[in-house]
């Protein structure tokens, strides 16, 4: 008689929460550098405008953002903002950039463990996080990467740097499988497709019925690696994997 596999409990988020140090929130990182004591008047002005828009396109589409909500939301007057900026578009791709150059960072920082599971696991954890904290910034960078050609370039060569680490790590862990196994590449594509997917219907769509399917962002998370690890590897995590990534507590690793 076949044997059932063995299960493991969802996540929820009542369970003991491991440390999240590689998420962030744009608006509110940005917001306390301009109230670090000793940050010069000028560049304290400039963080607070750049919050203020961040905080803003996490509440209005970009279609929809206007100069006077960024000001108000900053405490700043109009015309610091002109000093600073010529438009809501100059002001969102200052904020967009600085949003794909942290996040790239720290996704470097973390990308690298021996476990096969616990590699997609947490960049996985740490995209869908990122994602939710920044959800508005997310769907400007769609809009404008189809508006503006520097950006797009930008948005692609980060998207591709973010692949490449995926497909490294696949074959880091799976090695020559010879002919029949899938281009690591392509492969890393695929699965990143996958989980954008799902980040705009839950985060920018907020689809009711995927909604009630998600408990938590950990309970997505291990949904998403476990199908990754299919994907790659033809079989299931075990349960000691999971179960020893819902304890993990992880710190960033110095920048090199």
């Amino acid at each position: 008689m076949r044997q059932p596999r063995s299960r493991v409990r969802p996540a929820t988020d009542s369970a003991t929460k491991p440390a999240e140090p590689w998420s962030f929130s744009l608006a509110e990182l940005l917001s306390e550098q301009a109230e670090v004591a000793g940050v010069p008047k000028g560049r304290r002005t400039l963080l607070r405008l750049k919050a203020g828009a961040a905080k803003m396109l996490n509440e209005l589409p970009y279609q929809n953002l206007r100069v006077a909500d960024i000001v108000k939301a900053a405490g700043v007057s109009h015309g610091l903002f002109y000093h600073y900026f010529q438009d809501k578009q100059g002001i969102t791709l200052d904020v967009l950039s600085d949003m794909i150059r942290l996040s790239d960072e720290r996704y470097a920082q973390i990308h690298a463990f021996k476990d096969s599971y616990q590699s997609i696991y947490v960049p996985n954890s740490y995209y869908l996080n990122v994602y939710r904290k920044n959800v508005g910034l997310m769907r400007a960078a769609l809009t404008l990467s189809d508006e503006f050609e520097p950006f797009r370039q930008l948005w692609n060569d980060v998207i591709d740097r973010w692949h490449s680490r995926i497909a490294h790590s696949i074959q880091a862990h799976v090695g020559d499988a010879g002919a029949a196994s899938p281009d690591p590449q392509i492969l890393a594509y695929c699965l990143g497709a996958m989980i954008d997917q799902i980040c705009r219907q839950l985060f920018v769509q907020q689809n009711p019925h995927l909604r009630k399917m998600v408990p938590s962002i950990r309970h997505l998370a291990e949904a998403l690696s476990a199908t990754w690890f299919r994907a790659v590897y033809a079989r299931d995590p075990t349960a000691k994997q999971v179960e020893a990534c819902r304890n993990l507590v992880i710190p960033l690793r110095p920048a090199t």
